[in-house]
């Protein structure tokens, strides 16, 4: 996306040369004097985190016209209408320091396999909307991903049931369905991806270093606001540019007992509501029949 912000400051630097040149030469054939300029200036740096390179570009376009002749200021104001058009798409991608400079970030790019706008439709399909919670599970499984080696028989290990599951679920072929994903309640948002073979892995979890310079994350996994209360669209932009300053990597071994094969129990029928359940203790009923049904039957 830095190189689209590119296109879009060549493409307004055409621009503003191409007007600049056609009133200097309309305020010649009318005889007028007028004079103007304009230039721009520009810096970028960058630096790698985390294995990544991330680059920051600042650009800023100034125009200055002393001409005597206003009859195409119709057309500039239209063409700078156009401009603000193409900036608008870059809006997503834009943060604001406190003196109201605009600097571009890079985002994280891809999520596994996918683009992240393809990531984020996939999100908004599975989750219900745009969670920052399966954003931010999506680049702490990526992150993880990215250190286990080739053909590795991926299991996955998450700390909490909120948004980390579906993360994974996404971007690995470990889900509940298939047994490859496994739940230990710590109340962390912290995901381990392992060889199921080993027990190996890396443990990617969210770190408190560097958290209080991002409000808007700080806010958001400390819950001191109402979710009602925050910005989702500034928590996203903040998650994508820079929630891998507050994540961490270990590397661990996971407890063999915590993915173990499951005992596998017999099936019987139930002598109440005849259906077929699994035996876990022996009785003639199924839990449900015994006073565990969790649901209310109108038949």
């Amino acid at each position: 996306m830095t190189d689209l912000r590119k296109h879009i400051d060549d493409f307004e630097k055409h621009i503003e040369d191409h007007i600049h040149e056609h009133e200097h030469m309309h305020a010649e054939d009318l005889g007028l004097e007028g004079h103007g300029h304009s230039h721009e200036h520009g810096h970028s740096h960058v630096h790698e985190h985390d294995g990544s390179v991330h680059s920051h570009e600042h650009s800023h376009m100034h125009t200055h016209d002393h001409g005597h002749d206003h009859g195409h200021m119709n057309d500039h104001d239209a063409v700078h209408e156009q401009i603000h058009a193409y900036k608008h798409m870059m809006a997503a991608q834009e943060a604001h320091d406190h003196n109201g400079h605009t600097h571009v970030h890079t985002w994280y790019e891809t999520f596994g396999n996918y683009h992240y706008d393809e990531f984020f439709a996939r999100v908004e399909e599975m989750h219900g909307y745009l969670s920052p919670g399966v954003i931010l599970g999506g680049i702490m499984v990526d992150m993880a991903l990215k250190r286990l080696p080739d053909g590795t028989k991926i299991g996955a290990l998450v700390e909490t049931q909120q948004c980390i599951p579906d993360a994974v679920q996404l971007l690995t072929p470990c889900s509940f369905g298939n047994g490859k994903l496994y739940f230990k309640d710590m109340g962390k948002l912290a995901v381990t991806l392992f060889d199921r073979k080993s027990g190996e892995g890396v443990r990617v979890f969210v770190d408190s270093k560097n958290l209080d310079k991002y409000p808007e994350m700080s806010k958001w996994i400390m819950r001191t606001v109402d979710k009602k209360d925050q910005d989702a669209d500034i928590l996203r932009d903040e998650i994508m540019s820079h929630a891998t300053e507050v994540i961490s990597v270990m590397k661990v071994t996971v407890d063999k007992k915590i993915y173990a094969p499951k005992k596998k129990y017999p099936v019987e029928m139930c002598g109440l509501c005849y259906e077929p359940y699994i035996v876990k203790k022996p009785g003639f009923k199924c839990p449900a029949c015994d006073g565990k049904n969790p649901y209310t039957s109108f038949e």
